[in-house]
C-alpha cells in the first residue's frame, strides 16, 4: 500500500494533476485514460457550472512515465478484481480510492518526520 501512496502521490506531482482527476484514472478497459506508448494520461477535471467535465490531455515526464510502467505491470496486479478495477488507484479490497482516504494519508506523508515538509508544516 506504500508503493500505491507514493506512486500516486509522484504521479499527481509530476503531471499537475487534482485529487479527483487523479482518482478518476482509468488504466483499464474500453475507456482507458493511461497512453503510455503515447506518453499522455486523460483527465477529467473541473467544467464551468452545469457544463459537465473538462476533458484534457497531460504528457507524462519521464519520471511518471517509469513510475506508472512499474506500478501497472508489478504493483497493480497484486489488487483483487472487483466492479471497480478499471481505476488505476485502488484500496486493499479492490474498490477506487476516495478523495477524502488520500487526503487523510496525504496529510500524514507530509506530517512524517525527517520530510521537508514537517519541518515548515502548517497549523
Amino acid at each position: 500500500m506504500g508503493a500505491r501512496t507514493y506512486i500516486a502521490i509522484v504521479v499527481q506531482v509530476e503531471i499537475g494533476a487534482r485529487s479527483s482527476e487523479l482518482l478518476g484514472i482509468r488504466s483499464e478497459g474500453e475507456s482507458c485514460d493511461v497512453n503510455l506508448a503515447k506518453g499522455r494520461v486523460r483527465l477529467f477535471g473541473k467544467g464551468k457550472a452545469y457544463s459537465g467535465k473538462r476533458l484534457r490531455s497531460v504528457p507524462l515526464t519521464p519520471l511518471a512515465h517509469e513510475v506508472l510502467n512499474t506500478f501497472q505491470s508489478i504493483v497493480k496486479p497484486m489488487f483483487p478484481k472487483s466492479a471497480d478495477s478499471d481505476y488505476l488507484f485502488l484500496n486493499e479490497d479492490g474498490t477506487r480510492l476516495t478523495k477524502f482516504w488520500y487526503y487523510k494519508t496525504f496529510r500524514k506523508v507530509v506530517e512524517l518526520p525527517g520530510t521537508l515538509m514537517y519541518k515548515y508544516r502548517w497549523t
